[in-house]
């Protein structure tokens, strides 16, 4: 018996991540995610609505059906931090598009420009990666996965773009969004 839910139970999980990551990568191409625009993203909050350490102290002082109900009520928390920091993103590599390539006579502009792209670039492929563990743990809240790239790649990113924005805002370019 147990040997027929086992593969039962990994196709739905999978069929489920799948759709959601599919439905979000759709929305993100559609713009639907960041149609109002970028907004600050809290990198430590997102850190700590994440935090292993808590969530382990939450696992071991709370029943198990009130834990599950909270790691699903962060879990959505975290959807929207994700959706907060794909519009970032977005606007991120929209203005490395535009106004960016205007200052092309500054090589600081340029270089600092291009690692913001970049970043930008490899940090929205890791918040498709996110939302389909955060999918699978929403699902099945005994499973624990860690997005550790994803917060790292996000603080070297607003270094980044803090500095950019300084370089920028005395080179008389267009504000950089926030991170």
């Amino acid at each position: 018996m147990i040997s027929i839910l086992v593969p039962i139970a990994l196709i739905v999980v999978v069929a489920i991540s799948t759709i959601s990551v599919l439905l979000y990568a759709r929305n993100l191409r559609d713009g639907r995610v960041h149609k109002r625009g970028p907004k600050a993203f809290d990198v430590d909050a997102f850190a700590a609505l994440l935090n292993r350490e808590d969530e382990l102290f939450l696992r071991a002082r709370l029943p198990y059906a009130e834990f599950n109900r909270l790691k699903r009520r962060r879990i959505r928390v975290a959807f929207l931090y994700l959706d907060r920091l794909s519009a970032t993103l977005a606007a991120i590599l929209d203005m490395r598009s535009k106004e960016w390539l205007l200052a092309g006579n500054d090589d600081q502009v340029d270089s600092l420009a291009s690692l913001a792209s970049d970043l930008a670039s490899h940090i929205r492929v890791q918040c498709l990666i996110a939302y389909a563990k955060l999918s699978i743990e929403f699902v099945f809240p005994e499973i624990r996965f860690s997005p550790a790239v994803l917060i790292t790649e996000c603080k070297s990113l607003k270094a980044t773009v803090v500095e950019l924005h300084r370089i920028a805002s005395a080179s008389g370019l267009a504000s950089v969004p926030a991170l």
